[in-house]
């Protein structure tokens, strides 16, 4: 959907100027048939095959960071849910994963804890307004169109005009003037004022079977479908307006094609008695080719009747060409990336450590769904001292030392109250700090560490023991800082589980994290075009290769560079070692 919003705005401009720069050179019927471009980018979403200097490549580092920003940046829904969870005495209060997303969690002393707050992203909010507005707009459009063949049909009086190749009816009122109305079998409705003379009806018969050749009705149904799905898009709605005026004017030339260059004034004269002048044009949802013009298009149009310009063949093959190059960027998909140069290998030791052997296993990662930071909630208002955290607060503690540890650029804030230990951190090289504390530890002891260049992100690590089900844990939280106004927001990058190790795994330079425990857990967390992706190692070994035994524990290997995995054996009490890699897009097992 981003995709063609930006290469359609980029035609729909490209288009309008050059209806602007070539509207005296070139026909209404060259460049009504160039609208027929930006119906095929509105409406067909496939794109050529790629090229580097598409719009979609030269454009694909800005989109990613707004695609980035859209899917990390939460809306909460009060309330969405009530359904118990089990939340550890033990654990710090920091939300918890709910499917794949993040919730408020409220609990009373003996009750269960209960979901209060749901957390969808800016990208999906925006994606029900634009919905609820597209269902909107397609019923208005029936609501229209609908009212409009309603009191035709019944207000209609047939005529028999064997002149005409199409049925004719006469409307004596509710019609501002002569129009074709109908998809698959299209009719003509004259008003009283076109029946006057034998010259008025000879013309606005010739102008709307001139529609009628032109498949107009057809036009204007795939206009309206554009209006309905891109009802937000200003440019559409101008692009529909003008391709509505240049249907006009291309009819226009048409019908005085059928008629003789003798009749250009008389069928002018015509056109100035039987179109209403209003001061707004409107009509462009109606699917019917009525005309109504305010006086500055009117006048436009009548002149361009009256002098009979002629195209002139260099104005439309330079149009032609500008067109062209247009398209050559807006139709053609984006470009793959280039590899990253290959990291050189590191060190091995000759005497401890063989050379690998093939792969015995490839298990692809491209199937993997990409995450965002997810923003934190803090403590509740109603937290003892939750707000006496502030960054004034945190600046005169910074200088007094009191309540403030700082390692690097990480500087962690403490508030002991009631027995709890309340836990703030932030990036000491930002201006802002965040204005509330967001961890609370129940006589239990954490540590932190900082963090740089981690999946391309700095900030800080903070570690903590918690009670699961299959036994005590330890988990790492990994936290970032991003400025927000005068103060500073928190995101979770990454939680894992257990040992964690960070590394360049894939050789393009930047640190992956590879964490595991001797439960359940094994995680790979790296990064490929700009977005996160988490990896459960031990899901996918076992998956992809039937009859592994239990996961019993792993070993990375800084000098090799891999991770050793380490399985039981269903027949025996032995255990299987194998060495499991990453080359960016894939997990490479190998014995």
């Amino acid at each position: 959907m981003r995709e063609v919003l930006l290469t359609s705005s980029a035609l729909i401009l490209a288009l309008l100027a050059v209806r602007k720069v070539f509207r005296e050179k070139i026909s209404r019927c060259a460049q009504y048939a160039l609208w027929g471009l930006a119906l095929l980018r509105l409406l067909i979403p496939a794109n050529l095959p790629a090229v580097n200097f598409s719009l979609l490549s030269v454009s694909e580092p800005a989109r990613a960071q707004i695609a980035e920003r859209l899917e990390k940046e939460p809306v909460y829904v009060l309330p969405v849910s009530t359904r118990e969870i089990a939340v550890s005495s033990s654990a710090p209060n920091v939300i918890p994963p709910v499917e794949g997303r993040y919730s408020a969690v409220k609990q009373e002393e003996g009750r269960p804890a209960v979901l209060t707050e749901y957390a969808f992203t800016l990208e999906e909010a925006l994606e029900l307004v634009w919905k609820t507005g597209m269902a909107g707009m397609a019923a208005w459009l029936v609501i229209l169109n609908f009212g409009l063949w309603r009191r035709l049909r019944k207000n209609r009086i047939p005529l028999d005009l064997p002149e005409c190749e199409y049925p004719v009816y006469l409307v004596e009122e509710g019609l501002v003037s002569p129009c074709l109305f109908g998809l698959f079998r299209p009719a003509v409705y004259l008003t009283p004022a076109a029946l006057e003379s034998e010259e008025s009806l000879r013309h606005v018969l010739a102008h709307e079977e001139t529609h009628a050749r032109h498949l107009d009705p057809l036009w204007s149904l795939l206009r309206n479908v554009c209006l309905t799905v891109y009802w937000f898009h200003p440019l559409v709605w101008w692009a529909a307006a003008a391709s509505k005026e240049d249907c006009e004017l291309a009819c226009d030339e048409g019908a005085l094609r059928r008629l003789g260059a003798d009749e250009r004034v008389p069928y002018g004269q015509t056109l100035l008695r039987l179109i209403p002048v209003r001061k707004s044009v409107g009509g462009v949802l109606v699917a019917a080719t009525t005309m109504t013009s305010d006086k500055k298009r009117l006048k436009e149009r009548i002149t361009r009747i009256a002098e009979n310009r002629k195209t002139k063949a260099a104005a439309l093959c330079a149009a032609l060409a500008v067109t062209a190059a247009v398209c050559a960027v807006t139709f053609t998909g984006c470009a793959a990336a280039e590899e990253p140069a290959e990291a050189p290998a590191a060190p091995v030791d000759p005497v401890n450590a063989a050379e690998p052997d093939e792969a015995v296993l490839t298990i692809p990662l491209t199937d993997l769904s990409p995450y965002a930071p997810v923003k934190v909630v803090p403590l509740p208002a109603d937290t003892p001292d939750a707000g006496h955290h502030h960054g004034d607060h945190h600046q005169n503690r910074l200088r007094a030392g009191g309540g403030c540890r700082t390692t690097e650029n990480c500087g962690t804030f403490v508030w002991n109250y009631g027995g709890n230990t309340y836990v703030s951190s932030h990036d000491l090289r930002l201006s802002s700090y965040p204005d509330s504390y967001f961890l609370v530890f129940p006589e239990q002891e954490y540590q932190e560490e900082p963090f740089t260049g981690l999946l391309g992100y700095n900030g800080v690590k903070i570690t903590y023991q918690v009670e699961l089900e299959t036994g005590e844990c330890t988990v790492n939280d990994y936290y970032i800082f991003e400025e927000s106004g005068d103060s500073a927001d928190i995101y979770l990058l990454a939680r894992t589980y257990g040992q964690s190790e960070t590394a360049d795994i894939d050789g393009d330079g930047e640190l992956e994290l590879i964490a595991g425990d001797f439960l359940k857990h094994c995680q790979l967390i790296f990064r490929r075009d700009g977005r996160l992706y988490e990896a459960d190692i031990h899901a996918l070994v076992h998956e992809n290769w039937p009859g592994t035994g239990d996961f019993t524990g792993f070993l990375w290997s800084p000098e090799e560079n891999c991770l050793h995995i380490f399985y039981s054996l269903f027949s025996s009490d032995s255990r299987q070692d194998r060495q499991l890699r990453f080359d960016g897009e894939n997990l490479l097992l190998y014995k």
